[in-house]
């Protein structure tokens, strides 16, 4: 079959068992066939396929037998190519309805999270893959986040980062579909690094990776495979999958500008909000407890506090907060440079800490590292200085529990409000205030 597949040419053999190029044998004796008659099958310079006889004995066709052969062949290549081409017209059509009903399922809702569950539960219906997956990249910009797909459980570990994954790097820095098929392909991948190894998602040795593309930058990675099945995985299939990433790309950048125009909305709201409430007291734990709540409410953090500096002990006290736990032990005195509070003051910038488990730069005299590591303790720190007439007046902070990644906006936002307490008349107000107290 393969030499008149190759050949395109018709082959009849009157014993397989003396042609050299007859395989497997033991079937030929077994099945008790003993000649072999292949008709390639072609249309157009297209090989559809190859016709098969096999007889227990020596084929004997007369002229008007081997014609209407022929003519067998001929209408059966047509045929067949009529069907592939019907069928495929079919296909594209399904496809471009799943993919026309799948972006307007997405348009009908402006959250991120609900889109990507619609992606996943559309695609994975109409391409037919085991297991898909979207990937988006985390506001860093080095790490991916599994956000929704067929392996989104509480077992499978939701991050993984850029550097080392990999053919997820490898896509991220092409920009080209990777689609690995064959063991020969999976050799040239980049290895992953141990901790990887046994990642549910990316244990597998036949899979397609999609980027996420928004005008030639990257925002994510669709992963695909047949796993479980050990279905074959095809150019087609990928193709296919290809042209609904190019939605879902649109349709994930547009759910973001959507969430962040939102997001500037609410925060100028948060910000007018303790501007007018500032401008309607005088009592200085009003004030700063109305800085403390905006503070919490425009971060989402878990507690707030605000330290100014006392010129006389050299350094900074805590003078009230939100939410910290009744017996926290608070470091009593902070010198500049100290924790974060104390480099935002020295460095006179926003300062931050992600997580003061793993941030080596976090230093503290000894008394006040007793209070810091305590378990009870908050892990991440954002603090930014309090400006009045060019001299650092204080330092408003907020913090959280568990580890936190701060993000640009959230650095702004928290300068802003503590912008609100050296604004002339707000600054001159917080001064007296906190000068009468002492």
């Amino acid at each position: 079959v393969g030499w008149v597949a190759a050949q395109r040419a018709q082959l009849e053999i009157a014993d397989v068992l003396a042609d050299p190029r007859v395989i497997d044998l033991d079937w030929w004796r077994q099945s008790g066939l003993k000649s072999f008659l292949g008709i390639p099958i072609v249309f157009q310079d297209l090989l559809l396929g190859v016709l098969v006889f096999g007889g227990r004995n020596p084929f004997r066709f007369a002229a008007d037998d081997r014609e209407l052969l022929e003519i067998f062949v001929s209408q059966s290549a047509a045929a067949i190519a009529k069907a592939r081409l019907f069928q495929d017209i079919q296909d594209r059509r399904r496809l471009t309805e799943d993919l026309y009903a799948l972006t307007q399922a997405m348009d009908r809702t402006m959250d991120l999270q609900e889109r990507a569950d619609i992606f996943t539960a559309g695609a994975s219906r109409a391409l037919n893959f085991d297991r898909l997956n979207v990937w988006l990249a985390e506001s860093d910009g080095a790490t991916l986040c599994l956000v929704s797909g067929s392996d989104v459980r509480l077992d499978v570990p939701r991050h993984i980062p850029l550097q080392g994954s990999g053919g997820f790097e490898v896509v991220w820095r092409s920009g080209i579909t990777l689609m690995v098929s064959s063991d020969e392909q999976l050799a040239q991948m980049p290895p992953l690094p141990k901790s990887l190894h046994d990642h549910p998602v990316l244990r597998t040795r036949r899979f397609a990776l999609v980027p996420l593309l928004f005008q030639g930058r990257p925002i994510g990675v669709v992963s695909a495979d047949n796993k479980p099945s050990r279905r074959p995985l095809t150019r087609r299939g990928v193709a296919h999958l290809e042209l609904f990433c190019q939605q879902l790309a649109t349709s994930v950048n547009n759910a973001r500008l959507y969430g962040e125009t939102r997001q500037r909305e609410r925060d100028a709201t948060i910000l007018l909000d303790v501007t007018r409430k500032l401008s309607s007291t005088l009592e200085l734990d009003e004030v700063i407890d109305l800085i403390s709540d905006g503070t919490i409410e425009a971060l989402g953090c878990a507690a707030a506090g605000f330290y100014r500096w006392d010129s006389a002990r050299g350094g900074l006290v805590f003078v009230r907060g939100r939410n910290h736990p009744m017996d926290f032990a608070r470091p009593l005195l902070l010198r500049p440079g100290e924790g974060v509070t104390g480099r935002a003051y020295s460095e006179r910038r926003p300062a931050w800490c992600n997580d003061r488990l793993t941030d080596s730069s976090m230093v503290y005299s000894e008394g006040n590292a007793a209070a810091m590591a305590r378990s009870d303790a908050p892990r991440a720190y954002l603090a930014v200085p309090i400006l009045i007439r060019d001299e650092v007046f204080g330092v408003l902070g907020g913090s959280y529990f568990v580890p936190h990644v701060f993000t640009e906006r959230e650095v702004n936002l928290l300068a802003n409000l503590a912008a609100q307490g050296a604004v002339p008349e707000g600054g001159a107000l917080l001064s007296r205030i906190l000068k009468r107290e002492d």
